[in-house]
């Protein structure tokens, strides 16, 4: 037990040593480095830029296809549900497609689609299809319920 604390002490001792060596060495920073357009930007924006990666036509449409992808997913997964009368275990396939659409269309939304209405569309029917399966499994669990016991 007490090599435990004599441990955690002896790293409190070294953390604090090294944090001030580090605070004395940012404080000799000068601010003549920073342009006069950035100092008006905080440091998020100016990191944003520095990590903000450039669109091409390459990349717009790659994210156009996956916005359209997004709508084919949601529409099958509304679709599945659909079936889940005829076919009961098709339904649970919606789940997996929903959660595809939802990611899809996000993510179609953060390369900088053109086509953001399908991206958004994909991504409500992704929600919808996911709140539905949802219903769907609480009332297969209340029938389970209520006539399992006879």
């Amino acid at each position: 037990m007490y090599r435990i604390v004599i441990l955690l002490l002896v790293s409190m001792q070294t953390f604090t040593t090294n944090a001030a060596t580090t605070t004395s060495v940012a404080l000799d920073v000068t601010p003549t480095t920073i342009s006069s357009n950035d100092q008006h930007r905080s440091l998020v924006q100016r990191l944003f830029d520095l990590f903000k990666k450039k669109n091409n036509s390459q990349d717009v449409e790659r994210a156009n296809r996956k916005a359209g992808t997004s709508v084919v997913l949601g529409v099958f997964a509304l679709v599945s549900l659909g079936v889940m009368f005829l076919l009961p275990l098709a339904g649970f396939a919606s789940l997996p497609l929903g959660i595809l659409a939802i990611t899809t269309g996000t993510s179609a939304i953060r390369e900088g689609a053109t086509d953001v209405r399908n991206a958004r569309m994909g991504r409500t029917l992704g929600t919808i299809s996911l709140i539905l399966c949802g219903v769907a499994i609480v009332l297969l669990l209340a029938v389970i319920a209520a006539y399992g016991n006879s």
